[in-house]
């Protein structure tokens, strides 16, 4: 059983006290879940961006290494012929 307070002024006082804190605890509360939210949209966005900046640099790395592999097989092709040209002097 609570204690009453036999001043109503007094009383009254605490009363309100109690329920100033109470919204202010809930206003913080929302204000942590809101903020929570904001970060997941913005984490979900900086994803987004993260995935497509990797599928742009897998095609420009597999451009790279065709025309590498192309090239190694010039250089390859190129090799054979001059030492078939070396053999047959």
């Amino acid at each position: 059983m609570r204690n009453r307070d036999p001043d109503a002024d007094r009383a009254a006082l605490a009363k309100l006290k109690a329920q100033h804190k109470k919204e202010k605890k809930g206003a913080i509360r929302e204000l942590r879940k809101d903020n929570r939210f904001l970060a997941s949209v913005q984490q979900e966005k900086q994803d987004a961006k993260d995935r497509e900046y990797k599928a742009r640099m897998s095609k420009a790395f597999a451009s790279l290494e065709s025309e590498r592999a192309e090239q190694k097989k010039e250089e390859k092709a190129k090799m054979r012929e001059k030492r078939r040209a070396g053999k047959k002097k």
